[in-house]
């Protein structure tokens, strides 16, 4: 229930409804009525599934900022009980915000929001306790693969500070938070920044301007239905938390790449996986869809390439099928002829997760040789990837023949990891 209560937080609750086969989902999720009001709907992910579908009424009134994450403790929510203290963080928030053209202070400045956040997301630190937080007993992440919050108004902002071009407001957010199976209305003091673009300081995060929103507010568990039982006891899990919430969202969509050498398309199918993957962890559904992908790919070796590094390299996935990795690594090294060092060096990255240490190598060394006229951070990033491989595989007594005696066969069937391309 913790976890009910990082949802609460900032935004929270209810089957995903974005992938068919995701955890969570109207086929998987439990037969119980909620309580509490009639739950608004939620807008569902887009195909990318790190973002939400924004409604053409809303995006005609104003600017839309979307959540940015993986970077921030988005969640943080604290139980401190007499025999244990609890801190429960999140990082896998996705949402929007829609902020009027010309907005000042005196009027609402949100004309609309929601958001979502993956249950599996939240951690202790303690691979056990996120276990107990999911299940049944607690959080039921299988059931309700997802926690919304949903704005339905807020209160006239104030000015509350500024801080050069940063300008900041406090209001109040009004809203329906569905988690559990239950629904609650919630009316959350919030302050907001508005930050727009400067090259002195949003530049150092992202392009595009950011608006920031806070809050901090203590909740009952019980206000969200949760009836203690014999366990958790109350000195290991407090009636009551303190939830700290801190979003930031840019106004650039996230499927938008800022390496003008992936496509919009494939950055979406890049992030579906990734948030499979690592924000749902169904490894099931996650690499379906990646077979899917290398299957329909055809002579895209981009896309093979992104796939291939995101399974190999991406922190936090739930499982790493190398198998598949190594397959898509290999199809874009030879659909580019071995001529492409990131595509090599890719493919070299597998092989190290895979244990294979000589082949790494031996392919990391042949995406070495292709970095003439390559940008100096790749190269460097390559070379430094070469030396942690070359010293691995000298400290467990594997001799490889020199670089000049490199040989360049694709990898086959053994295999397997450093910048991606």
């Amino acid at each position: 229930m913790l976890n009910l209560i990082c949802i609460v937080a900032a935004l929270g609750g209810g089957a995903t409804g974005w992938a068919q086969s995701a955890p969570g989902s109207a086929a998987n999720a439990e037969k119980t009525a909620p309580e509490g009001p009639p739950a608004i709907e939620v807008p569902a992910r887009a195909d990318s599934g790190q973002s939400l579908i924004i409604a053409e009424s809303l995006l005609d009134q104003g600017d839309a900022y979307h959540v940015v994450t993986g970077e921030d403790g988005q969640i943080v929510v604290t139980s401190d009980a007499p025999l244990r203290k609890m801190v429960a963080t999140c990082n896998r928030v996705v949402g929007y915000v829609v902020v009027p053209y010309e907005f000042e202070a005196g009027q609402k400045m949100f004309l609309g929001g929601a958001f979502r956040v993956p249950v599996a997301s939240l951690t202790t630190g303690s691979s056990e306790q996120d276990e107990v937080l999911r299940s049944p007993m607690l959080l039921n992440s299988a059931a309700h693969a997802e926690a919304t919050f949903m704005i339905t108004d807020v209160t006239p902002a104030q000015a509350a500070g500024q801080d050069g071009e940063f300008t900041s407001y406090t209001f109040n957010v009004r809203g329906q938070l569905t988690a559990r199976g239950q629904t609650k209305e919630l009316d959350l003091p919030v302050q907001a920044t508005h930050l727009p673009q400067n090259f002195r300081r949003t530049f150092s995060r992202y392009p595009g301007d950011f608006v920031s929103l806070r809050a901090q507010f203590d909740l009952q568990l019980a206000d969200f239905g949760w009836k203690r039982g014999r366990f958790p006891s109350k000195d290991l899990l407090a009636d009551s938390v303190r939830v700290d919430v801190c979003l930031f969202l840019n106004s650039i969509p996230p499927e938008k790449s800022l390496d003008p050498s992936i496509s919009t398309a494939d950055r979406a199918r890049e992030l579906k996986l990734m948030t499979l993957l690592r924000d749902f962890r169904d490894a099931a559904a996650g690499y379906a869809y990646a077979r899917e992908q290398i299957k329909a790919a055809g002579q895209n070796a981009a896309l093979l390439n992104r796939i291939a590094w995101t399974i190999a390299a991406e922190p936090g996935l739930v499982k790493r099928d190398l198998a598949v990795a190594l397959e898509a690594a290999n199809r874009a090294v030879e659909l580019t002829g071995r001529k492409d060092a990131a595509f090599l060096d890719t493919l070299a990255r597998v092989l190290y997760e895979r244990g294979d240490l000589r082949a790494a190598v031996e392919a990391q060394r042949e995406a070495v040789a292709k970095l003439a006229g390559s940008d100096p951070q790749l190269a460097g990033g390559l070379r430094a990837s070469l030396e942690r491989y070359e010293s691995e595989a000298k400290a467990a007594g594997i001799e490889i023949a020199t670089a000049g005696e490199a040989k360049a066969e694709p990898a086959a069937g053994s295999a397997s990891g450093s910048t991606g391309g």
